[in-house]
C-alpha cells in the first residue's frame, strides 16, 4: 500500500495548533455532498444503513439487546426511546440529504502528503445523516484540545468551517447541535459488536447527557 503520509495527530502536536482542522471539515464534508447521491450504490455494496427513518428501531433494537446495563441507565434509555423518534424527525425536516457519515472522525484518520489531506480508514462509516459526524469530531476530539482536557476548546469555529459548504451556517447551527446530541446513538448502535460494550455504554450515556 502506498505511504499515505503523516498523520494529522502528530502534526497537531508538533505544531501545537488545531486550525488545521478548519481547512480539513469543509473538505470532508463536501465528500459527503458529492457522495449524497450515490446512497442507493453505497447500501448495494453494504455499507450500513442508519438513516433517520431507520435509526429509532435500531436504537430500540440495540437496548434490547444490552442485557447488562445498570439498571439506572437502563431505565434512563428506555425512556429516551420516543426522544430519539422525536430527535431523528426534527433533523429530517431540515430536509438535509442523508449521505456516508464516516462516524469516526478524529486525528488519527487524516493524512498529509505532500500538501495534501488524505482522509481513510471509513471502516465505521454508515449512511445517515451527514451531521452525526460532529458528535465524535466536536465533542469527542476537538473539545479536549491538545492536552486532553474536556471542553478546553471552543469548537463552534470548527462546527462553522464544517458546515458552510451545506449553505448557511445559521440556518444549520440548530441542526448541527441536534446532530451532535443523536449522532451518539448512531454511533452506539453502529459500532455494536465490533466496539467493547464499555464503548457502547459510554456512547449511550454521552447520547443521554448531551443537549438539547
Amino acid at each position: 500500500m502506498s505511504d499515505a503520509g503523516e498523520r494529522l495527530r502528530e502534526i497537531v502536536e508538533r505544531e501545537r495548533d488545531l486550525s488545521r482542522w478548519l481547512e480539513v471539515l469543509p473538505l470532508y464534508a463536501q465528500i459527503q455532498l458529492d457522495l449524497s447521491g450515490d446512497v442507493d450504490e453505497m447500501l448495494r455494496l453494504g455499507v450500513p444503513d442508519l438513516r433517520l427513518g431507520i435509526l429509532p428501531d435500531r436504537f430500540e433494537q440495540l437496548l434490547d439487546e444490552l442485557v447488562d446495563l445498570p439498571p439506572d441507565l437502563g431505565r434512563r434509555l428506555a425512556a429516551s426511546v420516543p426522544r430519539v423518534r422525536e430527535l431523528s424527525d426534527e433533523l429530517a425536516a431540515f430536509g438535509l440529504p442523508e449521505t456516508i457519515q464516516h462516524d469516526d472522525f478524529h486525528d488519527g484518520q487524516i493524512f498529509v502528503r505532500e500538501g495534501r489531506y488524505l482522509l481513510l480508514d471509513w471502516g465505521d462509516s454508515c449512511v445517515s445523516h451527514p451531521f452525526f459526524t460532529l458528535a465524535v469530531t466536536l465533542d469527542g476530539q476537538l473539545a479536549w484540545g491538545l492536552d486532553d482536557v474536556q471542553g478546553s476548546v471552543e469548537v463552534l469555529p470548527f462546527r462553522d468551517a464544517y458546515l458552510e459548504p451545506f449553505g448557511k451556517v445559521e440556518d444549520l447551527a440548530a441542526a448541527a447541535e441536534i446532530a451532535r446530541r443523536l449522532g451518539w446513538a448512531c454511533r452506539a448502535v453502529n459500532a455494536h459488536g465490533a466496539d467493547s460494550p464499555a464503548d457502547t455504554e459510554a456512547r449511550l450515556r454521552m447520547f443521554l447527557d448531551a443537549r438539547p
